[in-house]
C-alpha cells in the first residue's frame, strides 16, 4: 500500500516512470535498480549518462524514491516549462545519500574526472545550477534556495601580471552539514564553509573559512564575509511546521521567546 501511495505522489509530482527506469537500470546494479531509489521527472534531460558512476553514501538503505530529481512537491516558478539537465563527462562520478530532493529547472554539470558529493537529505529548490569541475560536496541537511550557483571552477584561465602566474582553474566546494544556502546565491572557487552556516540571499561566497569555528554563523555580502554567530535555522520539519502555524495564527507578534530549557541542537535534524 505505501509504494502504490509513493508512485501516485511521484506521478502527482509530474514524474515520468520511464526516465526513472531507465536511469536506475542504467547506471545501478541490477538488486540496487530494482528498488527505483532514484525518482526522475518528466522534464530532465540526459546527456552522456554512460560516462557517469553513480554510487551512494556508505551506510545508506536504498528504498525506493529515496532521492528525486526534477520533481515539484512546492513550486516557486511554474514547471511546466521548465527542464532539468543532468550533464555527465567522461569518468564522472555522483555520490548521493538518502532523502535527496533536486527540484524541477536544475542544472548539474559534472565534468571528467571529477566527483559531485550529495549527503543525505540534502534539498534544492527550483533552478538551481552545479558545475563540478573537480569536486562538489554538501554535507547532510543542507538546503539551498532557488536560483543558487554552485561551482569549483573559474571556467577560464587568467594571468596575474603583478605574481607573473596563471591560475589553476580547479577549486573545491565543500559546504559542511547542516549549512543554508538561500535564494540568489554564488558560491565559487576554492570554499569551505562551517556547519551550521547560513548565507544570505544574493550573496557571493568565495573564500574558504575553514579558520571559523563558531556555529549559527551569517556570511553575507560580495565577498561574503561572517556577520553574525549564534544564528540558526530550524531544519526539523515537524518542529519547523508547528511554529509555521503559531505565527500564520499570531501574525502580530515580531517573535516569541524560546524560553530558558530551549535547546537548538533538538530541532537540527542530524542531532
Amino acid at each position: 500500500m505505501k509504494k502504490i501511495q509513493r508512485i501516485y505522489r511521484f506521478l502527482k509530482t509530474d514524474g515520468s516512470i520511464f526516465k526513472t527506469l531507465y536511469f536506475n537500470f542504467k547506471l545501478l546494479p541490477f538488486r540496487d535498480a530494482c528498488k527505483l531509489p532514484i525518482a526522475i521527472g518528466r522534464r530532465v534531460e540526459f546527456q552522456n549518462l554512460s560516462k557517469v558512476k553513480i554510487r551512494f553514501v556508505d551506510g545508506v538503505k536504498l528504498s525506493m524514491f529515496t532521492v528525486s530529481i526534477g520533481l515539484n512537491k512546492t513550486e516557486i516558478t511554474s514547471p511546466r516549462t521548465l527542464w532539468s539537465l543532468l550533464r555527465f563527462e567522461e569518468n564522472s562520478e555522483l555520490c548521493l545519500g538518502e532523502k535527496v530532493t533536486i527540484a524541477s529547472g536544475a542544472a548539474i554539470s559534472i565534468y571528467k574526472n571529477a566527483k559531485l558529493i550529495i549527503n543525505s537529505r540534502v534539498v534544492m529548490n527550483q533552478r538551481v545550477k552545479i558545475f563540478a569541475k573537480n569536486y562538489v560536496e554538501f554535507g547532510t541537511d543542507c538546503r539551498v534556495g532557488w536560483e543558487s550557483q554552485i561551482y569549483d571552477t573559474a571556467f577560464h584561465l587568467t594571468y596575474i601580471k603583478e605574481k607573473n602566474i596563471i591560475k589553476s582553474p580547479y577549486g573545491k566546494v565543500v559546504l559542511g552539514h547542516n549549512c543554508w544556502i538561500t535564494n540568489r546565491c554564488t558560491v565559487s572557487g576554492n570554499v569551505f564553509l562551517p556547519p551550521f552556516s547560513m548565507l544570505a540571499s544574493g550573496s557571493v561566497l568565495n573564500k574558504d573559512h575553514s579558520n571559523i569555528t563558531s556555529t549559527g554563523n551569517l556570511f553575507a555580502g560580495s565577498p561574503a564575509v561572517l556577520k553574525k554567530t549564534g544564528i540558526f535555522r530550524i531544519f526539523k520539519e515537524k518542529k519547523e511546521r508547528e511554529l509555521m502555524k503559531f505565527f500564520g495564527e499570531n501574525r502580530n507578534l515580531q517573535y516569541i521567546d524560546a524560553g530558558p530549557d530551549f535547546d537548538i541542537m533538538d530541532y537540527q535534524i542530524a542531532f
